[in-house]
């Protein structure tokens, strides 16, 4: 799951979370 990598990213940069959400990556 993309979530635990972003997980310290979206402390870091709630931002990038909201731009990954919308562009729908699941990388």
């Amino acid at each position: 799951m993309w979530t635990e990598a972003i997980a310290p990213t979206m402390l870091e940069k709630p931002m990038m979370l909201r731009l990954m959400s919308m562009g729908g990556i699941s990388a």
